[in-house]
Protein backbone atom coordinates (compact mmCIF):
# COMPACT_ATOMS: atom_id res chain seq x y z
CA UNK A 1 0.00 0.00 0.00
CA UNK A 2 3.01 2.40 1.02
CA UNK A 3 4.27 1.83 -3.04
CA UNK A 4 0.62 2.71 -4.46
CA UNK A 5 0.43 5.76 -2.15
CA UNK A 6 4.11 7.13 -3.33
CA UNK A 7 2.94 6.45 -7.02
CA UNK A 8 -0.24 8.86 -6.75
CA UNK A 9 1.59 11.49 -4.84
CA UNK A 10 4.53 11.71 -7.23
CA UNK A 11 1.43 11.66 -10.45
CA UNK A 12 -0.17 14.16 -8.28
CA UNK A 13 2.46 16.26 -8.24
CA UNK A 14 3.32 15.68 -11.98
CA UNK A 15 -0.01 16.75 -12.37
CA UNK A 16 0.66 20.06 -11.19
CA UNK A 17 3.68 20.18 -12.73
CA UNK A 18 2.07 20.06 -16.16
CA UNK A 19 -0.53 22.00 -15.08
CA UNK A 20 1.63 24.83 -14.01
CA UNK A 21 3.58 24.49 -17.36
CA UNK A 22 0.50 24.66 -19.57
CA UNK A 23 -1.16 27.24 -17.33
CA UNK A 24 2.41 29.58 -17.64
CA UNK A 25 2.85 28.96 -21.46
CA UNK A 26 -0.83 29.82 -21.90
CA UNK A 27 0.06 32.99 -20.04
CA UNK A 28 3.06 34.01 -21.71
CA UNK A 29 0.95 33.72 -25.14
CA UNK A 30 -1.92 35.53 -24.06
CA UNK A 31 0.74 38.83 -22.78
CA UNK A 32 2.39 38.24 -25.70
CA UNK A 33 -0.57 38.65 -27.81
CA UNK A 34 -1.71 41.78 -26.14
CA UNK A 35 1.49 43.00 -26.47
CA UNK A 36 1.49 42.74 -30.40
CA UNK A 37 -1.91 44.02 -30.03
CA UNK A 38 -1.26 47.16 -28.00
CA UNK A 39 1.91 47.91 -30.45
CA UNK A 40 -0.61 47.53 -33.83
CA UNK A 41 -3.14 49.88 -32.43
CA UNK A 42 -0.18 52.12 -31.91
CA UNK A 43 1.27 51.79 -34.98
CA UNK A 44 -2.08 52.09 -36.85
CA UNK A 45 -3.21 55.23 -34.69
CA UNK A 46 0.21 57.02 -35.20
CA UNK A 47 -0.08 56.52 -39.18
CA UNK A 48 -3.27 57.42 -39.42
CA UNK A 49 -3.04 60.66 -37.54
CA UNK A 50 -0.21 61.24 -40.08
CA UNK A 51 -2.40 60.28 -43.40
CA UNK A 52 -4.82 62.77 -42.15
CA UNK A 53 -1.95 65.96 -41.14
CA UNK A 54 -0.12 64.95 -44.97
CA UNK A 55 -4.00 65.35 -46.74
CA UNK A 56 -4.67 68.03 -44.68
CA UNK A 57 -1.96 69.76 -45.84
CA UNK A 58 -1.86 68.86 -49.57
CA UNK A 59 -5.69 70.13 -49.40
CA UNK A 60 -4.23 73.42 -47.93
CA UNK A 61 -1.82 73.68 -50.62
CA UNK A 62 -4.00 73.15 -53.23
CA UNK A 63 -6.91 75.57 -51.40
CA UNK A 64 -3.61 78.06 -51.62
CA UNK A 65 -2.16 77.38 -54.97
CA UNK A 66 -6.11 77.92 -56.13
CA UNK A 67 -6.64 80.93 -54.20
CA UNK A 68 -3.18 82.19 -55.63
CA UNK A 69 -3.67 82.01 -59.34
CA UNK A 70 -7.47 83.89 -59.04
CA UNK A 71 -5.74 86.74 -56.83
CA UNK A 72 -3.20 86.77 -59.83
CA UNK A 73 -5.67 86.61 -62.57
CA UNK A 74 -7.80 88.74 -61.00
CA UNK A 75 -4.57 91.48 -60.41
CA UNK A 76 -3.42 90.98 -64.23
CA UNK A 77 -7.03 91.84 -65.22
CA UNK A 78 -7.09 94.88 -63.30
CA UNK A 79 -3.74 96.04 -64.86
CA UNK A 80 -5.16 95.57 -68.20
CA UNK A 81 -7.93 97.90 -67.36
CA UNK A 82 -5.22 100.21 -66.16
CA UNK A 83 -3.65 100.09 -68.99
CA UNK A 84 -6.94 100.36 -71.20
CA UNK A 85 -7.94 103.42 -69.43
CA UNK A 86 -4.25 105.87 -69.41
CA UNK A 87 -4.17 105.01 -73.27
CA UNK A 88 -7.89 106.24 -73.51
CA UNK A 89 -8.21 109.60 -71.92
CA UNK A 90 -11.79 110.02 -72.49
CA UNK A 91 -13.66 108.88 -68.84
CA UNK A 92 -16.74 107.75 -70.50
CA UNK A 93 -14.95 104.99 -72.87
CA UNK A 94 -12.64 104.10 -70.41
CA UNK A 95 -15.65 103.26 -68.09
CA UNK A 96 -17.57 101.72 -70.49
CA UNK A 97 -14.24 99.69 -71.82
CA UNK A 98 -14.21 99.00 -67.94
CA UNK A 99 -17.91 97.59 -67.51
CA UNK A 100 -17.82 95.52 -71.19
CA UNK A 101 -14.72 93.45 -69.87
CA UNK A 102 -15.43 93.29 -66.38
CA UNK A 103 -17.33 90.35 -66.43
CA UNK A 104 -14.54 88.51 -68.25
CA UNK A 105 -12.42 89.19 -65.03
CA UNK A 106 -15.13 88.53 -62.94
CA UNK A 107 -15.26 85.19 -63.97
CA UNK A 108 -11.40 84.14 -64.56
CA UNK A 109 -10.80 85.83 -60.73
CA UNK A 110 -14.10 83.37 -59.40
CA UNK A 111 -15.56 86.29 -57.97
CA UNK A 112 -19.10 85.65 -57.46
CA UNK A 113 -21.99 87.75 -56.81
CA UNK A 114 -23.10 86.37 -53.91
CA UNK A 115 -19.51 86.64 -52.32
CA UNK A 116 -19.24 90.48 -53.24
CA UNK A 117 -19.50 92.97 -50.70
CA UNK A 118 -21.38 96.06 -50.66
CA UNK A 119 -18.25 98.07 -50.48
CA UNK A 120 -16.72 96.25 -53.46
CA UNK A 121 -20.00 96.99 -55.21
CA UNK A 122 -20.26 100.77 -53.80
CA UNK A 123 -16.30 101.66 -55.49
CA UNK A 124 -17.25 99.55 -58.61
CA UNK A 125 -19.74 102.24 -58.56
CA UNK A 126 -18.01 105.14 -57.93
CA UNK A 127 -15.34 103.94 -61.04
CA UNK A 128 -18.45 103.65 -63.33
CA UNK A 129 -21.41 105.78 -62.81
CA UNK A 130 -23.20 104.45 -65.67
CA UNK A 131 -23.86 101.15 -63.84
CA UNK A 132 -26.29 102.86 -61.59
CA UNK A 133 -28.49 104.61 -64.40
CA UNK A 134 -27.65 108.55 -63.15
Amino acid sequence: MGAWRENLVASDTDMKIKTKQISGTLALLVASLILVGFISIYLAISKSNQVIQELTESRLESTLMLKKSHIEDYLRGLIQQFELMSKDQSASAASFHFDSTFPFFEQSSGILNAEKSEDEIISLNTFSPHILNV
